[in-house]
């Protein structure tokens, strides 16, 4: 209880059990992440 409390305070969302599909990881990973283009240089 004392990890969940400290990720916690620390802003993490969501986690991965071991061991994960690759599928979960895709989904998990898209809901953290926001892709931009990058901008012309």
């Amino acid at each position: 209880m004392e990890s969940l409390l400290k990720v916690a305070k620390i802003g993490v969302r969501d986690y991965l059990v071991k061991s994960f599909r690759e599928d979960v990881l895709v989904e998990k990973v898209g809901r953290a992440v926001t892709l931009r283009p990058k901008p012309a240089s």
